[in-house]
């Protein structure tokens, strides 16, 4: 079993195995920034969102492991 699975995430610990990826990673949704979805698109993406009740387009277009920013209070 992996190790990291049993920990509990605290300010002062982030288990290594989370960062795999490069810090400079660019893409769709990375550190939270928005999706944009191409205007050609808005009609796929909208008949999408009525079938799963979620943006799918977007969904598919966001990396699995992208970074977020860190919104943990201090202290």
């Amino acid at each position: 079993m992996d190790p990291c699975l049993l920990l509990t995430y605290t300010q002062t610990y982030v288990c290594p195995c989370l960062h795999k990826h490069t810090e400079n990673q660019e893409g769709p949704g990375e550190m939270g920034k928005a999706v944009l979805i191409p205007k050609d698109d808005q009609e796929k993406m909208k008949e999408l969102f009525k079938i799963n009740q979620f943006n799918l387009m977007a969904s598919d277009l966001i990396a699995l492991n992208r970074s977020l920013p860190d919104v943990r209070l201090e202290g």
